[in-house]
């Protein structure tokens, strides 16, 4: 492809043509680009070595955007800051490509903010994500997380694989994707925590490499939540708490209703050491971070803030290697 040729334009195109997205629809197949005002080419033969500029669709925004069907609705989703989505309906003709978006952009995960933290001078979460169909028909997102500290040769790792549906409201649901359970190790339970103004450690379950499911029903605290990678007083630790109509999950603050349809908080929480994957309420929202917590600090505990609340069930696995 050239500026300038095939009906491409020539003052409106990017010149790297970077971060290219594959997508199809009706047995076609199209190609977006990173910061090009959304324009589209189709490809005009078997090989994908001949293209033609087809139009502009609105709705691509960021870098690495990403067009998919999912479950019968089109997707784009962009690595904006925070990474965001939008779905609506693909409308092709012969000569024209058009998205028809149901409403505004939704965030996705609030992990990647366009402020870095000024002691470390970088941006950190999830950005660049890259999504495909498998062979059982699964839509999965890895995305690049970054925010590691300098120095070390290499500038980010790969994401957990996520499962991505929708639900009847159209909002995408992110699921780890069940192959992971494959790496669970040793396992504590409890159910049933009453928690009143305190905080309260989890006996067998300190470690730096966990998966995490915990279940909190609200009661009269003004805050409650959980702590990984704590100090055995509670008093370090990366914390997710909930107050007052917000998620703020080690830093990152997320807007989260509790009401009639989602009365508990639920959290599902992957940690690798320093990298953190946070899933609210079975994927409605997620949130990825870069941390890095004092060495000697590797508790779990639970908590509750100036009142009561109930921990319904916690669940702490120790998670094995990959390799």
């Amino acid at each position: 492809m050239e500026r300038g040729k095939d009906g491409i334009p020539e003052d409106k195109v990017h010149p790297s043509w970077s971060d290219p997205y594959l997508f199809r629809k009706d047995g076609r197949t199209f190609v977006t680009f990173k910061k090009v005002q959304g324009m589209v080419c189709e490809a005009r033969d078997k090989t994908l070595t001949r293209w033609k500029f087809l139009g502009f669709m609105d709705g691509v925004a960021g870098e690495c955007p990403n067009v998919f069907d999912l479950g019968g609705k089109f997707v784009i989703l962009r690595s904006t800051h925070p990474l965001s989505y939008v779905t609506g309906e693909l409308v092709l003709t012969d000569d024209d490509i058009r998205f028809e978006a149901d409403g505004p952009a939704v965030p996705m995960d609030f992990g990647f903010g366009e402020h870095p933290p000024t002691d470390r001078g970088v941006t950190r979460g999830l950005y660049g994500t890259n999504t495909y169909e498998d062979d059982q028909g699964r839509r999965i997102l890895f995305g690049w997380i970054s925010g590691f500290k300098t120095g070390r040769g290499w500038n980010g790792c790969m994401s957990l694989p996520r499962i991505l549906t929708l639900d009847e409201g159209n909002r995408i649901i992110q699921t780890p994707a069940p192959e992971l359970e494959t790496l669970r190790g040793a396992h504590t339970r409890l159910a049933g925590i009453k928690l009143d103004s305190e905080f309260k450690r989890i006996d067998g379950a300190a470690g730096d490499q966990l998966e995490v499911i915990a279940e909190f029903v609200p009661g009269t605290a003004e805050a409650f939540g959980l702590k990984l990678r704590s100090s055995r007083d509670g008093r370090r630790a990366i914390t997710m708490r909930y107050a007052d109509g917000t998620l703020d999950a080690a830093g990152t603050e997320v807007p989260l209703k509790l009401n009639d349809e989602q009365e508990t908080l639920k959290l599902r929480v992957f940690l690798d050491r320093s990298v953190l994957e946070v899933f609210v309420n079975d994927g409605l929202a997620a949130v990825t971070r870069v941390e890095y917590p004092a060495l000697e600090d590797l508790d779990v505990g639970v908590f509750a803030e100036n009142g009561a609340a109930t921990v319904k069930s916690l669940d702490v696995w120790k998670m094995k290697s990959i390799w």
